[in-house]
């Protein structure tokens, strides 16, 4: 099969490399290729060109700002500015997808829900929609409770991908459930694959935290620096933890989304008051230079407020570590609490601390059983099931 997969982010892009949707697709068209299928990549980009990305075909759009983007924008008073970019993003990921297609045929399609690439799909080639997210979840785990339709511009037009999807399919229960009910449509559920890839290491960053610790214990918190993955409920318990352990520093890896218009890595900084030097934070870093971390990590904090299939907490529980995540939002599908890894409260400070103490009174070998266990769970998301399962789904639309 030739399957494309149109997205706004993958690991050829410099602002989106690091994540969740980008390695995603990049682990997907890596198996597919295995099995001699050819999956081709259309990304938005700063750039027009077609590259080859570890053996990816991979289309870089350049999205152009028309005469008609340039008319409707300053009709509108120039309110509507995000729709109007997620429809010309749309348009010209699909323009692309289009004139190859008609170089040589394209199969089947995979969109996901994320600034809704999908409105432009051409309606003579069968496609699927993949759940990454859900934007009013997103928006309220954010803070946000929107009225006005100038502020719902992005859930709306993600209402009307998922309306007019025929084919959906997720790696998450919980948010497969609630599009489910949401759109009363069938929604079948294909977890993530995941393998461990042949990286050379590359140990920069660790030894610089090593260097600024002292060679000292740390938490880690890697990802979205966001509201949305928990790091203000981090920042709320902060004084207390380096205040009943003094030892131990908390380590922050990841692109800073800001939080109230402002930094929210300088906010996590001003919330552990005396104790600001035991915070260390890195921007996002490549696999090779994050692996090494995580592996030196005493517990992994993914105390998000709203989920998908996380890759964090895939990745991590692969290296044997002990993840900490918040309940009912997709983590019970991978943690089972206290057996392979721990559960708190969902934006709720004190569970999370309360929870970070009860792994940190872990003996050796309690904590030694919770690694392997988290360890052999991720084993059920290798390839040989899960893309399996993506393929037998493929297939079954094509029949259909």
């Amino acid at each position: 099969m030739r399957i494309a997969f149109l997205t706004t982010e993958f690991l050829s892009e410099k602002e989106t490399f690091d994540g969740g949707l980008s390695n995603y697709i990049y682990k997907v068209a890596i198996e597919l290729i295995k099995l001699e299928h050819t999956p081709i990549v259309f990304v938005m980009s700063n750039e027009d060109e077609l590259i080859q990305y570890k053996g990816i075909t991979v289309y870089r759009v350049k999205p152009k700002n028309t005469f008609s983007y340039k008319l409707a924008d300053k009709i509108s008073r120039f309110k509507y500015q995000s729709s109007l970019d997620i429809l010309r993003d749309s348009y010209f990921l699909n323009k692309k997808l289009k004139a190859i297609n008609r170089l040589k045929k394209i199969d089947i399609i995979q969109y996901p829900n994320y600034r809704s690439v999908s409105l432009f799909a051409p309606k003579k080639i069968k496609s699927v929609l993949r759940i990454s997210s859900y934007q009013k979840l997103l928006d309220e785990a954010n803070g946000l409770f929107f009225k006005s339709f100038k502020e719902r511009q992005m859930q709306i037009l993600e209402d009307l991908c998922y309306r007019r999807a025929k084919n959906i399919f997720g790696p998450s229960q919980f948010l497969g459930r609630i599009i489910s009910e949401k759109f009363k449509k069938n929604v079948e559920v294909i977890e993530t694959p995941y393998f461990k890839e042949d990286l050379d290491l590359n140990n920069e960053i660790l030894n610089d935290i090593n260097s600024r610790t002292n060679n000292g214990k740390f938490l880690l918190f890697f990802g979205r620096i966001s509201q949305l993955k928990g790091v203000i409920d981090i920042a709320d318990i902060l004084q207390l933890f380096f205040k009943k352990y003094p030892d131990y520093h908390i380590v922050f890896i990841g692109k800073d989304i800001g939080y109230n218009k402002s930094s929210t890595i300088d906010h996590v900084i001003s919330k552990a008051g005396l104790h600001k030097h035991k915070v260390l934070y890195y921007t996002e870093q490549p696999h090779s230079m994050l692996i090494p971390v995580i592996k030196k990590a005493q517990i992994i904090l993914l105390p998000s407020r709203i989920e998908n299939l996380p890759n964090a907490c895939i990745e991590a529980m692969s290296l044997g570590k002990v993840v900490i995540a918040t309940k009912d939002v997709s983590f019970e599908q991978l943690i089972n609490d206290k057996s392979n890894g721990y559960l708190c409260n969902n934006a709720n400070a004190d569970d999370l601390l309360r929870t970070i103490e009860s792994v940190l009174n872990l003996s050796n070998e309690q904590k030694k059983v919770v690694e392997n266990n988290a360890a052999n769970t991720i084993l059920r998301l290798h390839p040989d099931h899960t893309i399996k399962e993506l393929v037998d789904y493929y297939e079954k639309i094509l029949k259909s």
